[in-house]
């Protein structure tokens, strides 16, 4: 794997300004010292994820996430450290400089990354084949511009079985990432390319790095119309949006998303100059997608075929937005056409009278139902039963609350119903909470809050505190793995005059539990006011608690002894309890 000199990151870190680099992916609003914005990591209505310019970190209050900048990048791009430092340094125009290693040498992710590469440009190579020139001439009767070809780099897999296989072997890739990258497939006579005699689209993960591929036949007698690369540890299609690398600087212009199904129909809206669309990559759109797509936007339009495949696809993408709190609307694509077909033959101004025409998932589902003639007890049931999944309580009742405008039922009623659902579908976690050890919870809690505040001590400004627990501090005082391991990374820091870097700290750690427990012991730092008197109490309490412990132990082994042995444990217990009762004296 790469390395980058610790020069560079140092360079890179420095650049890399937490709020600018966090504000180039979600909207920051200032309040006070700090920003906050809606979390990328987890659903919510009510922001709660909060930027600290001062230590350039950032912390969110609902599901814990907290870093730097270079840890949020990696985990909101799912890139390893390297990846990252190269596309922040990119970002800031810094130059880096890697030592190259033996290819054998290469992590798998990275060869797959550049197998797909030289499989992209071997596809549109064929594509651009004389002897394939049907497959262009498709392309152009079907009205794709040779700017959307290259843009969307498509391509044309031959009929030859191995060719793109033997293209590989001479590149001395390791057979693992071969036979780990899902271009080709398994059989009893060996391997085989994946694609053949199919149109080409290279999904790429919204950095722009290519991940997987889709395949179209061309056949109309081929009942599989498309194939899709397997999941790979580079490709997970739950989260994945195809064509979001070439739409996101539109959708944060637009502050909208349009959601489409195929390829295609995504294509044909970005030649018609609607780009801020994305289309669901070869599954069912998820929560992952969700929570993906909330980054951006919570202004989501969903336009699916117009067959009552496509409008039932609609309506359980609308309700999977619903139960991740965004209102999203679908567009009333005519029932005989598609996206792709609808706005080549209506064109662009049809198809945004009809975004200005949509309808809430609600509505739409509803207008649906009524044309089946079925009992309204059956739509009912079913809203209520996808409103009962949304997990925040203020959103779920609104969104409860329009169901009755719509259906005309009285508010009333849908709320009794849907609190009956919501208890049954709880009770189980409700009665799983009841069932606790609160004793040994409060003691461990206890503890926790005297080694968090041991650690706020050790990050404090006043360098007379720290070098008071830099001279008398054992690290074995610590009954914490987690507060064990921070107290090793800043122990060297102790006597700096500066004290402790943290940013420094939190982007070096790379265990994410640990990086969240400095995060949330920093974040809201200048309401800690630490003393010598609270150092020493401190100390002194951590030693105590491990004495107390060593008591218990000792305690316990004069069980079932003999006189003898009993008598050398007693002797041990009484000096532990005369430490216990000088311990005070020592910071005297």
């Amino acid at each position: 794997m790469p390395i980058i000199s610790e020069n560079i990151i140092e360079r890179v870190r420095t650049a890399a300004d937490v709020v600018d680099v966090i504000s180039s992916y979600i909207e920051l609003k200032k309040r006070g010292r700090n920003f906050f914005g809606l979390c990328p990591f987890h659903n919510e209505k009510t922001p709660s994820f909060s930027v600290n310019p001062e230590k350039q970190i950032y912390k969110c209050f609902g599901c814990g996430a907290g870093g730097g900048s270079i840890n949020f990048v990696m985990e909101i791009d799912s890139l390893n450290f390297v990846d990252t430092i190269m596309k922040l340094g990119q970002m800031y125009n810094i130059k880096i400089e890697i030592d190259k290693k033996d290819f054998k040498t290469k992590n798998i992710k990275s060869e797959l990354l550049e197998m797909n590469y030289i499989a992209a440009e071997y596809y549109q190579n064929q594509l651009q084949d004389l002897n394939n020139k049907n497959i262009l001439k498709y392309l152009q009767e079907r009205s794709f511009d040779e700017e959307m070809i290259n843009l969307f780099k498509l391509g044309f897999s031959n009929d030859k079985p191995k060719q793109l296989l033997e293209l590989l072997q001479k590149k001395k890739f390791s057979s693992d990432a071969m036979k780990k990258s899902g271009l080709f497939y398994e059989s009893k006579n060996g391997y085989f390319d994946r694609f053949r005699s199919r149109l080409i689209f290279p999904i790429s993960d919204k950095n722009g790095d290519i991940i997987a591929f889709a395949g179209r036949t061309l056949d109309k007698n081929n009942p599989a119309k498309y194939m899709n690369s397997p999941e790979t540890i580079i490709y997970n299609k739950s989260k994945v949006l195809y064509g979001l690398n070439n739409s996101l600087d539109s959708i944060r212009k637009e502050k909208s998303v349009i959601l489409v199904e195929g390829y295609f129909d995504l294509i044909r809206l970005y030649q018609h100059n609607i780009k801020n669309v994305a289309a669901i990559s070869g599954t069912a759109f998820t929560d992952m997608h969700a929570t993906i797509i909330k980054q951006y936007s919570s202004n989501i339009f969903i336009a699916f075929d117009g067959d009552n495949a496509g409008k039932n696809a609609a309506i359980r993408t609308g309700y999977t937005l619903l139960r991740n709190s965004i209102n999203s609307k679908i567009i009333n694509t005519p029932s005989d056409m598609d996206p792709d077909d609808w706005v080549q033959l209506k064109g662009k101004n049809v198809f945004e009278k009809s975004i200005k025409e949509a309808h809430s998932v609600i509505n739409f589902h509803y207008n649906n139902f009524i044309s089946k003639d079925q009992p309204i007890t059956i739509f009912i049931d079913e809203v209520l039963g996808e409103i009962s999944l949304i997990k925040e309580p203020i959103f779920r009742e609104l969104t409860a609350k329009y169901l009755s405008e719509v259906i005309n039922v009285s508010e009333e009623n849908i709320l009794i119903t849907l609190n009956e659902k919501v208890t049954k579908k709880n009770r189980l976690k409700f009665t799983r909470e009841k069932i606790k050890d609160t004793p040994i919870q409060s003691t461990n809690e206890l503890n926790t809050l005297l080694e968090d505040d041991f650690i706020r001590l050790c990050l404090n400004k006043d360098i007379l505190i720290r070098k008071l627990i830099f001279e008398n501090m054992n690290k074995e005082w610590l009954r914490s793995k987690i507060h064990k391991e921070i107290y090793t990374n800043i122990y060297i820091h102790l006597k700096s005059k500066d004290g402790v870097p943290i940013n420094l700290l939190i982007n070096k750690i790379t265990d994410n539990e640990i990086r969240k427990k400095i995060t949330d012991l920093t974040i809201n730092f200048e309401k800690f006011n630490p003393s010598i008197d609270m150092a020493i109490e401190c100390l002194i309490r951590l030693e105590e608690n491990l004495l107390k412990l060593e008591l218990v132990e000792l305690r316990n082994k004069l069980k079932g002894l003999d006189d003898k042995e009993s008598m050398l444990i007693i002797k041990k217990i009484n000096l532990v309890e005369t430490n216990i009762k000088i311990l005070r004296n020592k910071y005297k």
